[in-house]
């Protein structure tokens, strides 16, 4: 089996072109939103039952989760205020996420990504967060050519498939949403109704990647003050699931992938694509390409069941240093 077919890059990047302006037109649906106000619904009862009715109770879970302040309508609409809620709320969305700087990851750039942020320490994750304003990237899309598989349950027994990410700033702090496969997620009955109710609301067509959480990372006002020179490493496997007991592997990627192209552990090149459906002269959509050295052999060595990569830390001051098969110890924030 040839690197090209393991992994395209144009092809990878236009597909991702593809998936964001599905993924986004989708949220501006009407249908996005009856389907997803049943789900905030249950979040908002299982978060506060007592708070009634379940129109307040859901405006203030929307700004507990998300930030997003709305209000509950009155009078003859507040019977079914749910679903105009969440769908005010998912435009926000759709509106922060249409022009984010779109990324994505060979399968060796996001193995190495994941095991990196499988090393952090909870203190890194403060230094990095300290010093996000000098990282690049402060809001982007980061699609990851191949998935990870990530669990909060020890047994493994209920996982999901994690397509991609978007992060975005908020106050002194920044929002982080990952994104899963909607046919993994629904069953071929749900699928298939989904399907048929997206052609009755005018026409939509389901897109493959749908907006699963969204996580909130608080504005760190200090770094840590003592230095941390031992290593600590981080394994990551395709094979086996990882294990997010804390619910924060998103946020420590989304600072781990900035940090990482920052000091040039990660490449970057760009692809240009063109838009979904276009024809003609039109203006390419740019894509920018995140890989280890000597990508090719590394995600070839990925391909192989039972490999492994493993990323390792230290932080001498405020700076994290890394090494393993995809760095070398001694690279420092630029």
């Amino acid at each position: 089996m040839t690197v090209q077919t393991l992994w395209d890059a144009r092809l990878a990047a236009t597909s991702a072109v593809t998936d964001h302006r599905d993924a986004v037109e989708w949220l501006r649906h009407r249908l996005a939103a009856a389907l997803r106000s049943h789900v905030e619904a249950d979040r908002a009862a299982a978060w506060n039952p007592d708070l009634q009715p379940t129109g307040v109770r859901l405006a203030g879970w929307l700004a507990h989760a998300y930030g997003y302040i709305t209000t509950v309508p009155a009078g003859d609409l507040t019977a079914g205020a749910e679903m105009p809620m969440v769908g005010h709320w998912l435009a926000d969305r759709a509106d922060r996420l249409t022009d984010l700087p779109l990324l994505i990851a060979s399968p060796a750039a996001g193995a190495a990504v994941v095991a990196a942020a499988r090393a952090l320490t909870n203190d890194d994750i403060t230094a990095l967060a300290v010093r996000t304003a000098e990282l690049p990237y402060a809001d982007a899309h980061l699609t990851l050519s191949a998935p990870v598989t990530v669990t909060t349950d020890s047994e493994g027994t209920s996982a999901e498939e994690i397509h991609a990410l978007s992060w975005w700033p908020d106050g002194g702090g920044f929002r982080v949403a990952d994104w899963i496969s909607t046919f993994d997620t629904l069953t071929g009955a749900e699928a298939d109704s989904a399907e048929a109710a997206a052609r009755a609301y005018g026409g939509a067509t389901l897109p493959a990647l749908m907006l699963d959480t969204e996580r909130l990372h608080p504005q760190a006002w200090a770094a840590p003050v003592t230095s941390d020179r031992h290593e600590t490493e981080g394994q990551f496997s395709f094979d086996v699931p990882v294990y997010d007991p804390a619910g924060d592997l998103f946020v420590r990627l989304a600072l781990v992938v900035r940090h990482l192209v920052a000091t040039g552990v990660l490449h970057t090149g760009v692809e240009r694509v063109r838009p979904p459906g276009s024809t003609g002269h039109v203006t390419r959509t740019p894509v920018v390409v995140l890989r280890t050295e000597d990508d090719d052999r590394h995600t070839t060595r990925l391909a192989l069941p039972g490999s492994s990569v493993a990323m390792r830390r230290r932080r001498p001051g405020s700076n994290l240093q890394w090494s393993g098969p995809f760095g070398s110890m001694g690279r420092n924030a630029r």
